[in-house]
């Protein structure tokens, strides 16, 4: 059996205000992991790319 990134994480609670988010966590989380994987080794890098 596979588990998606999504699944992985669909169990994380949002703690950002409704009103003020303009994307999704997953979407986030997603594009933090694959920086992660490819060439970032922290939060700036993660940023800069």
């Amino acid at each position: 059996m596979e588990t998606t990134l999504s699944q992985s994480f669909e169990a994380l609670k949002d703690p950002r205000l409704e009103r003020i988010k303009r994307h999704s966590l997953i979407n986030i989380i997603t594009i933090a992991v694959c920086t992660v994987i490819c060439v970032a080794d922290n939060f700036v890098s993660i940023y800069q790319l």
